[in-house]
């Protein structure tokens, strides 16, 4: 998890659920630039639909309402 003060990269892919475009994109940009696999979805069911296809590391859901501060909170949907 980051600090505040600096944004460590990961190594985790990550998964943005928005319906917004431009707010999809926008976190897909940002976190891709910290180093993350960045897998995006417009909603529930496609977020499904990627994640099944998804055959990489394990996925953290990351929600654009989480990217504040220069920091990302990540909401665990499978192992650490």
């Amino acid at each position: 998890m980051s600090k505040r003060g600096g944004c460590r990269g990961g190594t985790e892919a990550l998964l943005v659920v928005e319906e917004d475009p431009s707010l999809r994109h926008l976190a897909k940009d940002v976190l891709e630039a910290q180093g993350y696999e960045v897998l995006s979805a417009q909603n529930g069911q496609e977020a499904l639909q990627v994640t099944d296809n998804h055959k990489g590391s394990p996925i953290r859901l990351v929600k654009p309402a989480d990217l504040r501060d220069g920091a990302v909170v990540f909401h665990a949907t499978g192992s650490p």
